[in-house]
């Protein structure tokens, strides 16, 4: 310890009070030889603000004391939001992981877990113990993609009563579901006053996600929401995660224009924006997407391989609405009944009703014809 902070005085990395200097190359020195200057970097740590000192945290780890774990706790939330920000929420969630256990960790984490499409890991991050507002909201948010949308109404109502930030997630969720039930003005409504809470919050990515929504809601009423996309796409500059919705959304609205090729490309260019992000709930829904345009444009194979991509991406997320419908997308292509069957076991499961599915059917197809299709 003496003799390791000798040294990095006599590199100049440390001034004669043990103060820092060049903090980046003292850092480089720390992960090269953690153990030997395992003691300097719980001094690092502790000179540092709390948004660049996670990293020497980690090294000192053995050495922390009691008194260190508030500043622990607090570097540990601000770079896994940083990391949220810039649209990496499974980065976010392994490394909360490291950090000291507290409510406040193990909220954000299942935050991280939410973003990323990992919605049963949210839930059981989370536990039974924590009722707060702030934990309603991640709750609602995961039980709305799980399916289960009464209990996701019920969470999100709980999220009403937190701060504004509790207030704009749980709004998003109810704009939502009233988007899955059919009632797009409430939608709108909702996903307005989602925008407006995350203004109000100064969360400009939050922000973006809220005017997708709306876009996708605009368009639905008949609107023009390429505007709102590209405010969207604007706001979110920089954040993988929200662009690859945004991009999502708009390659449905470009495809219902004719724009066939362009939504294409805009879809698989979201679809690397996943990769980066580690969003494998929206990357499953883009793969589902890519398997429906390919199978409209009769490109069977592309189709398979898409909707094979979205099913093991759904599976792996948790979303069993997506995945029962996935799984619906390939049986008809490849006309297997009985896994059709399955799906709409799975879908039904998932809280929504059967009917939706056999909707979805071309007209003539001959699954519509079978005595044990859903009426």
């Amino acid at each position: 310890t003496a003799e390791a902070l000798e040294s990095l005085r006599e590199t100049g990395l440390l001034d004669t009070a043990g103060q820092v200097r060049a903090a980046e190359s003292l850092r480089a020195l720390m992960r090269r030889d953690p153990a030997r200057h395992a003691a300097v970097a719980l001094k690092l740590a502790r000179s540092l603000p709390p948004e660049s000192s996670f990293d020497m945290w980690l090294t000192s780890r053995p050495l922390w004391e009691d008194g260190d774990l508030p500043r622990v706790t607090e570097a540990a939330r601000l770079h896994a939001v940083a990391l949220l920000e810039r649209g990496f929420p499974m980065d976010a969630a392994a490394m909360l992981e490291q950090a000291p256990d507290s409510q406040e960790v193990r909220l954000l984490r299942a935050r991280a877990f939410e973003r990323a499409g990992q919605y049963r890991l949210a839930i059981d991050t989370l536990g039974e113990a924590d009722h707060s507002a702030a934990a309603a909201a991640v709750r609602a948010a995961a039980l709305l993609r799980l399916g289960q949308a009464d209990e996701a109404r019920e969470a999100a109502a709980l999220a009403l009563s937190g701060n504004l930030e509790d207030r704009a997630w749980g709004q998003n969720t109810l704009g939502l579901l009233d988007f899955s039930a059919g009632d797009l003005e409430a939608a709108a409504k909702g996903f307005r006053r989602t925008a407006a809470l995350w203004n109000a919050t100064g969360q400009q990515i939050r922000r973006a996600d809220a005017l997708n929504n709306l876009a996708v809601v605009t368009s639905e009423l008949g609107g023009d929401g390429l505007p709102l996309f590209r405010k969207a796409a604007q706001l979110a500059d920089g954040n993988s995660a929200v662009l690859s919705r945004v991009r999502l959304n708009m390659a449905r609205i470009l495809e219902r224009s004719g724009a066939v090729d362009e939504a294409l490309t805009v879809l698989k260019d979201a679809a690397q924006l996943c990769r980066a992000s580690g969003d494998v709930a929206t990357a499953a829904r883009i793969f589902n997407n890519i398997g429906a345009l390919k199978h409209r444009q009769g490109d069977p194979e592309a189709a398979a391989e898409a909707y094979s991509e979205a099913i093991e991406l759904a599976g792996s997320s948790g979303e069993q609405r997506l995945l029962a419908v996935s799984l619906a997308n390939l049986a008809e292509l490849e006309q297997d009944y009985e896994a059709w069957q399955e799906a709409l076991k799975l879908f039904e499961e998932a809280g929504f009703d059967p009917v939706e599915l056999l909707e979805e059917l071309p007209a003539q197809h001959p699954f519509r014809g079978r005595s044990d299709s859903p009426a």
